[in-house]
């Protein structure tokens, strides 16, 4: 190769401020607040930040400092497809969605296996509350989800589990409550 060629790195909101010559804060407002800014300064970042490469603040990030995941997290104790393949857990996916869909809210399916104890899925579930579909009340996977100081609701099984109840045991001795979330999702599957 003869010469050498420049590669390019990608635009980051501080560069993008720093070629605008504006701050950081008036691009991300250009994204997440453009009632602040006018009409065509917003523009002018917008369109430098197409032609730059920015595809706008990074959610990764976002999430850091909101401390939202925008996702509500399903736990099935089944293989994946099951829920895809059973007719009951296939409406009961179709209602989450739309609901989640209505609240403007992503849905991240946590499937585990009930013949291996691994919670780690749980652990790592980026989500803002927990569904839980059809799991027995001393499931490992379920006392997690417990532990989780997020929202949880559940549907089906384990009966009796309501959240008004007062605090349950969790796996490790301690004490756990369940919070609704807020809205609370309710979804009816009718079977044809």
């Amino acid at each position: 190769m003869s010469g050498s060629s420049k590669v390019r790195r990608p635009a980051t909101l501080a560069s993008l401020a720093a070629e605008l010559g504006v701050s950081r804060t008036t691009v991300s407002n250009a994204y997440n607040r453009p009632d602040q800014l006018s009409a065509p300064l917003r523009e002018r970042v917008l369109e430098a930040a197409r032609r730059l490469g920015y595809p706008g603040p990074d959610p990764v990030a976002r999430s850091l400092r909101t401390r939202r995941a925008g996702a509500v997290g399903l736990l099935l104790t089944e293989a994946l497809s099951y829920a895809f393949r059973d007719p009951v857990a296939t409406g009961f996916l179709e209602g989450l969605a739309l609901a989640c869909e209505q609240a403007g809210q992503g849905l991240l399916l946590v499937p585990v296996s009930p013949e291996h104890v691994d919670v780690a899925a749980v652990h790592r579930a980026g989500v803002d509350g927990f569904v839980v579909y059809s799991v027995r009340e001393d499931d490992p996977h379920f006392l997690a989800v417990l532990e989780r100081p997020v929202p949880t609701v559940v549907s089906d099984q384990p009966a009796g589990v309501d959240p008004c109840t007062p605090p349950r045991p969790s796996a490790t001795g301690d004490s756990v409550r369940l919070r609704p979330f807020a809205p609370v999702i309710v979804t009816f599957v009718q079977l044809k």
